[in-house]
C-alpha cells in the first residue's frame, strides 16, 4: 500500500536502512522516468551543472509529490500517471 511506501522512504533517515522490495523498485523506476521527461525537454538549454542541480532537486519533489497524490489525497494513480507527468 501507499503507506507502508512512505513508511520505508521515511524509516530510511531514522534507521539508515533501506529494503528493497519490488514495489520500492517500481517507484524508483518511476522516478528516473520522471525525471528522465525532464531531462529531455531541457536537453540542449542547459549546461551539465544545471542538469544535476535539477535532477538531485527532482527526486525530493517526486518523492513528496507522490506521497501527497497517494497518502494525503487518496487519489488512485493506475500506471503512476499523476505522479510523472507532474514535472514533465
Amino acid at each position: 500500500t501507499a503507506q507502508e511506501h512512505t513508511d520505508v522512504r521515511y524509516g530510511a533517515f531514522v534507521t539508515h536502512t533501506v529494503k528493497l522490495t519490488l514495489p520500492l523498485l517500481i517507484d524508483a523506476a518511476f522516478c528516473a522516468a520522471s525525471a528522465m521527461i525532464t531531462f529531455g525537454a531541457v536537453l540542449g538549454k542547459c549546461s551539465p551543472t544545471q542538469l544535476i542541480f535539477l535532477i538531485a532537486l527532482e527526486v525530493p519533489v517526486y518523492a513528496l509529490n507522490q506521497h501527497l497524490v497517494l497518502v494525503k489525497f487518496a487519489a488512485v494513480d493506475m500506471g503512476g500517471s499523476l505522479t510523472i507527468h507532474v514535472f514533465g
